[in-house]
């Protein structure tokens, strides 16, 4: 090819596939991290997950491309992200259940 970037050269093997599945480990745990670290403190607030959760993602997604699949140019690291960012959009439960469960017991209960 001369240069130009097809959706088969992000999924042309699993080492590059594979990157996928470890950045989406990595969001799950940095939510876990995320939302311990939040109830010991107990803030009860969305900064520290997602701040864990972006971190350990960017973290095991460097080392685990890097290692796989080599460093990404503009054009792949743009679709691997694009490509990531919508698969994570809809997976992100854990910390919506987390964000709503802190948030319960302010819930003013005038209707019960």
């Amino acid at each position: 090819m001369s240069g130009s970037t097809t959706e088969d050269e992000l999924f042309e093997s699993w080492g590059t596939f594979a990157r996928y599945p470890a950045m989406l480990a990595g969001t799950f745990a940095g939510q876990l991290v995320g939302i311990g670290i939040d109830a010991a403190v107990g803030s009860r607030t969305l900064w520290i997950p997602l701040v864990c959760s972006v971190v350990l993602e960017a973290l095991v997604g460097a080392r685990y491309g890097e290692a796989r699949g080599g460093p990404l140019d503009a054009r792949k690291c743009a679709r691997v992200s694009w490509t990531y960012s919508l698969v994570l959009a809809g997976v992100s439960a854990p910390l919506l259940i987390w964000i709503a469960a802190s948030h319960a017991a302010a819930v003013p209960r005038c209707c019960i």
